[in-house]
């Protein structure tokens, strides 16, 4: 039986993302952004095949999670149990309601929507 589509990211989502990445004192200088092609790989690479990623980079380079931010599909409990003990450490994003997560000691915690971040025209940061 096949699963069903993910559901697309929301506007509050997306707003609350752009927040993290532009908030004052937020040193970034690259971003990423993935996706898949067929709706199987988008709905299990959120929990399995991120934690596979993450560890693998966690292990073998420099990357630093804490510097890593994603949607909502990520802010799940057992995407920091499936990567393992302080894998996903310091990892932040948005959930679909436009508040936040972050990944704590294995735990995520969020946080609603404290006020409605500034949204920016599409593409721009």
């Amino acid at each position: 039986m096949a699963s069903p589509p993910p559901a697309p990211h929301s506007e509050p989502e997306l707003s609350a993302l752009l927040y993290l990445l532009t908030a004052p004192r937020t040193r970034i200088s690259t971003v990423v952004v993935g996706h898949s092609r067929d709706s199987a790989s988008r709905s299990s690479a959120a929990a399995f095949g991120w934690a596979q990623m993450s560890r693998r980079l966690r292990h073998s380079t420099d990357w630093d999670p804490a510097r890593t931010f994603g949607f909502a599909a990520l802010g799940d409990s057992r995407v920091p149990a499936l990567a393992g003990p302080a894998t996903l450490q310091g990892m932040r994003g948005a959930t679909v309601d436009g508040g936040t997560w972050a990944i704590d000691r294995g735990w995520v915690t969020q946080q609603l929507p404290a006020r409605t971040p500034p949204l920016h025209p599409r593409g721009t940061l």
